[in-house]
């Protein structure tokens, strides 16, 4: 039945608000292996008024282990380091938007043909030698890309050196989804059926599982919800953190009869990083606390703070929003939100990204915390509702389009992979999950630009391993994590602009941290605390890396 037109908007709010509140009539379960902060607090039970949400029942990934269920896919891990020094080919020392250049830069390591070529030799010689032999000769492994256009260049690079090699028994499958097109490869474009082209019909989960393909090279398909008792190993050249990192590698743990244990390669993550991931999920999955709902009010500031939209054209829209549908009128509703489109437009790219990721942010969370509390703020309410019809609203594009192209000046110069010892990765804590926290940021561009010449040394001086002295990426890379480890800073970067967090206490942090290290990497380290001016450069390098960082809630940095 159609409901009764509302006396006035109030009205509506205020029932929306109620209609939020879950039903109690009505019992809802989850059941996963990885649950999320946010799904505890949503599905959990309280055994007291102010406990925390928690399971109704556990079945731990410690006892599946225990009890022959799964495997554990930790049990030998090897990672591999990567080291390069990349040249500056051009005489001109161009300037580019510095998240663009940064963005590109990884690119051209990350795709680069010599790299992969190096990485295609190590996977196929250690399947060749390693692998094949295992689960009753019919062991398969798969190769986990960071992007689709890596998995195209990963398929490409492994069937060619195959066939150089002359290698028989191996056979690849590419999975990623839509089409890629490669500057390397002008005027084609690859599909997921054309780099499977021997398929005859059959899909690419089907045809993994037959006798024929002994490799899957993936992009983000596969990586979650695939069941294939015969993959032994995996290939690792993802960046991995959180469930995510849980998720790719427990394809692993599928047992089989003639499976006694699973092998990780892993290209780009540290031993620790990974145990971070899984620590959560080896016992009890808890949580730290529960969502503080005055995070909206935080989130709600700073999309009032970039001027896009103003108060009454929130009231405008929502009071004609709650008319019934045959009386609503959409020219007005646009009418209402047209004026943000242009104010959005008007915004730095830099400031729209953060913008439509704020808005976001607030629309989810104020749907989320609504199920699990009840909040009857009616200005709340109304930004949602504006909110989710002005996300629908906001372009992408203009700039955004503008990709920046580093290979007329660059070249790779030196390049190095280093196997460090296999490890068995020991879960032994279960720390808390950490609720949902505040996102957006300030919406204040700073250090919009770099120029090459500078690209290049802060990357060099970061990843050069032993192209430079004195060990400095291990020593930079230890100082930054130690840095990290700071709860104030932490709390600093979250709530300042990059120059005010700069005069706060980042420079006592990596004045410390650069003492604690001189036992390790003494040379270095008094060099940099006798030099005013060498610890005012590295500082200033070592800025930019450490504020992101913290703003995103990286513990460590990994390269």
């Amino acid at each position: 039945q159609e409901e009764e037109e509302p006396e006035d908007s109030e009205d509506f709010i205020q029932r929306a608000i109620e209609k939020k509140q879950p039903p109690k009539n009505i019992s809802f379960y989850a059941f996963t292996a990885t649950p999320k902060a946010k799904t505890i607090e949503m599905f959990g039970r309280k055994k007291k008024p102010d406990s925390m949400p928690e399971a109704f029942h556990l079945y731990t990934m410690r006892q599946a282990i225990e009890e022959g269920f799964i495997l554990d896919v930790l049990k030998h891990f090897t990672p591999y380091k990567v080291f390069y020094r990349v040249a500056q080919k051009v005489t001109e020392n161009p300037e580019f938007d510095k998240t663009k250049a940064i963005r590109a830069f990884t690119k051209y390591i990350k795709l680069h043909p010599y790299q992969i070529s190096q990485k295609v030799e190590i996977i196929i010689e250690h399947f060749r030698h390693f692998v094949m032999p295992k689960v009753g000769g019919k062991a398969k492994a798969m190769v986990v890309t960071d992007s689709r256009a890596a998995a195209v260049r990963y398929g490409l690079a492994l069937e060619e050196y195959i066939q150089e090699k002359g290698y028989e028994g191996i056979k690849a499958l590419v999975a990623f989804s839509g089409a890629v097109e490669d500057k390397d490869f002008p005027g084609k474009t690859f599909t997921e059926s054309s780099m499977n082209s021997n398929l005859k019909g059959q899909d690419i989960k089907e045809a993994f599982a037959s006798d024929v393909f002994r490799v899957l090279i993936v992009a983000n398909k596969f990586q979650t919800g695939f069941d294939e008792p015969l993959l032994h190993t995996m290939y690792v050249d993802k960046k991995l953190s959180g469930v995510t990192a849980v998720q790719t590698l427990s394809r692993l743990n599928r047992t089989h009869p003639d499976k006694r244990d699973v092998f990780v390669l892993d290209f780009v993550n540290d031993p620790e990083t990974i145990k971070e991931a899984f620590s959560p999920y080896y016992t009890c999955t808890e949580l730290e606390n529960e969502t503080d709902p005055n995070i909206l009010y935080d989130i709600q500031r700073t999309l009032e703070g970039y001027g896009v939209f103003y108060p009454e054209e929130v009231e405008a829209f929502v009071k004609e929003f709650t008319r019934k549908n045959s009386t609503r009128n959409q020219a007005a509703l646009h009418s209402h939100t047209d004026p943000a489109v242009d104010r959005f437009e008007g915004l730095e790219e830099e400031q729209q990204t953060d913008f439509r990721d704020s808005l976001q942010t607030f629309v989810r969370l104020y749907d989320f915390i609504c199920q699990i509390a009840y909040f009857p703020d009616p200005a709340l309410e109304k930004l949602s509702i504006f909110g989710r019809f002005l996300l629908r609203k906001l372009p992408y594009g203009g700039q955004q389009g503008v990709r920046v192209n580093l290979d007329p000046y660059v070249e790779l110069e030196h390049f190095k992979i280093e196997k460090k010892a296999e490890q068995q990765i020991l879960l032994e804590d279960n720390p808390p999950l950490s609720p949902v926290s505040e996102a957006g940021t300030s919406g204040s561009k700073e250090d919009d630009t770099i120029t090459l010449a500078d690209l290049l040394s802060r990357v060099n001086e970061l990843f050069a391993g032993q192209f430079s002295e004195n060990d400095k990426v291990d020593f930079t890379r230890s100082i930054v994590n130690k840095v990290l480890e700071n709860g104030n800073l932490r709390v600093q970067a979250k709530s300042n602009s990059k120059e005010n967090f700069k005069h706060g206490d980042y420079r006592g942090a990596l004045q410390e941290a650069i003492i604690t290290s001189i036992g390790k990497q003494g040379d270095l380290a008094s060099q940099v605390l006798s030099d005013k001016h060498k610890m005012a450069v590295f500082s200033d390098i070592l800025l930019d890396v450490v504020y992101k960082a913290l703003k995103e809630d990286r513990q460590n940095i990994n390269r």
